[in-house]
């Protein structure tokens, strides 16, 4: 870019060199704004014009601080969009998150990165520590949410193709494998919930004539239609609701269940119902009632199990013969 250009430009290059450069903790001098900027080639023929600069964008509401420490006079961007404890939590957020794949994982940091200094962008890049964690391998999830997202709004029908792992023997490696032979789902998306690190879409499929969870990282090649159908009542989801309910999103017989636990475990129960669980006292002491409504499926069964003794269903009886079953069936396989 021209000089000139640079120099009609020069209160936007103050601006930037001050929000990348600058914090509270690393103020800076007339002397190295002006250093700045002639590195950007805008040309400084008087400080006045900057004390003119500065001012300007304080009027346009850009929260720059002067002051004195020690002998010298310094000036820094103070307030921002987003304070640094309010960037580590997004930065925390991004890399613990399944869905987003390793690539956009730095991408998004990156750009998080930019929103805040350079020394306090070098505390963000410390925190990237787990980078190296299982992650979805869909570079497609951006799209394919934000494409979720339109259908939801819009009351719009989608059709997807869907995958699984497979284990390919011979080649002794994991493929993906297209379930329906490759053939696309048709579904009315009802909602995406964000349930144990991966993002999930609830929608209703009327050739089945139920609503269905999909794995939204397993999903590709996803098109929106033009037709809308509208969802059945009953069909339609509560997302707080669905995500107490339903274990790792599979489907399941919705049931009211009885559970007796260990009073230990009460923290382990409001964490996964919340507060306004139905309580009651237990047969002695040591011990507290549980009632919740649940989708019954292998995983909930699971979680019952993981508490072994200091857990188990009280009713209905059905339920918990159930999961005696499952368990006579575990033990089988490591009897001799």
């Amino acid at each position: 870019m021209a000089k000139g250009n640079n120099q009609k430009l020069k209160a936007l290059h103050l601006l930037d060199i001050l929000r990348q450069q600058s914090d509270d903790a690393h103020p800076m001098t007339l002397g190295q704004i002006m250093s700045a900027l002639e590195a950007r080639g805008v040309e400084i023929r008087d400080r006045k014009s900057l004390y003119s600069d500065i001012e300007a964008l304080r009027v346009y509401g850009a929260d720059i601080v002067g002051e004195h420490r020690g002998r010298e006079y310094v000036y820094y961007l103070a307030e921002r969009e987003f304070e640094l404890p309010e960037l580590k939590l997004l930065a925390d957020a991004v890399q613990s998150s399944r869905f987003i794949t390793q690539n956009k994982t730095r991408k998004l940091l990156e750009k998080l990165q930019r929103l805040t200094s350079k020394h306090q962008a070098y505390q963000l890049q410390q925190q990237a520590h787990i980078l190296n964690r299982s992650k979805a391998p869909n570079e497609q999830i951006y799209y394919s949410v934000d494409a979720l997202h339109h259908a939801i709004a819009q009351g719009k029908q989608i059709t997807f193709q869907y995958y699984e792992w497979v284990l390919t023997w011979g080649k002794d490696k994991v493929e993906k494998a297209l379930r329906h032979d490759g053939r696309r789902y048709h579904v009315s998306p009802i909602v995406l919930i964000w349930e144990d690190e991966n993002y999930y879409l609830r929608a209703y499929d009327h050739d089945r004539g139920e609503a269905r969870s999909y794995r939204v990282d397993k999903m590709q090649q996803i098109q929106v239609e033009e037709d809308a159908v509208q969802v059945p009542v009953d069909a339609r989801v509560d997302p707080a609701l669905y995500t107490k309910q339903a274990f790792n999103m599979f489907s399941g017989q919705p049931e009211t269940v009885k559970l007796e636990l260990n009073n230990h475990l009460i923290g382990v129960v409001v964490d996964r119902y919340g507060q306004d669980v139905f309580l009651s006292p237990g047969n002695d002491p040591q011990h507290f009632f549980a009632t919740i409504d649940v989708a019954l499926s292998p995983q909930f069964y699971s979680w019952v199990f993981s508490f072994g003794s200091e857990a188990r269903i009280v009713e209905p009886a059905w339920v918990a013969e159930e999961l005696n079953e499952q368990l006579r069936a575990a033990l089988g396989v490591y009897q001799p």
